[in-house]
């Protein structure tokens, strides 16, 4: 069988996310079957340097004086909800691709 390469990889399975902000365990969002793992990846990655400029920001403010607002707090799980939904997808599409390659 033809292996793919990491470019043309496309997430198979749904993964639902967004609970962290939901009364309930209501999953508002979703990573859909079809995306790009690569486009996946390279989101989480910016994703994740922006989580950590804003905790960088939040720590330096905290250390001043300044409080710490629930939704903020709610912004940076929603921000990690994300990651790892894309992250988790991209990590089961590469699994599957592997397997397939090997048969």
């Amino acid at each position: 069988m033809k292996e793919s390469t990491p470019a043309a990889i496309l997430i198979g399975n749904q993964i639902s996310f967004g609970d962290c902000l939901a009364i309930g365990d209501h999953e508002l969002l979703a990573v859909k079957p079809g995306g790009k793992v690569s486009e996946a990846v390279s989101m989480a990655a910016d994703l994740a340097e922006g989580m950590r400029n804003l905790l960088r920001h939040m720590h330096v403010s905290v250390n001043a004086g300044d409080l710490v607002f629930i939704d903020e707090i709610k912004a940076l799980a929603f921000l990690s909800d994300t990651i790892s939904a894309l992250t988790r997808s991209s990590e089961l599409a590469l699994t599957r691709a592997a397997k397939e390659a090997g048969q």
